[in-house]
């Protein structure tokens, strides 16, 4: 995200409305990989 943290914090927004009942590690590693597959890393 080359610290855009609003961005950061956009994703993170997103991800917990999507998934209400995860922990926050959870999302937080959720956007991660989110991020790390669109970019083509996995």
């Amino acid at each position: 995200m080359h610290n855009d943290r609003a961005g950061a914090n956009r994703l993170l927004t997103g991800a917990k409305l999507n998934n209400p009942n995860r922990s926050v590690n959870w999302i937080a590693e959720k956007v991660i990989y989110d991020l790390e597959r669109d970019r083509g890393r996995i």
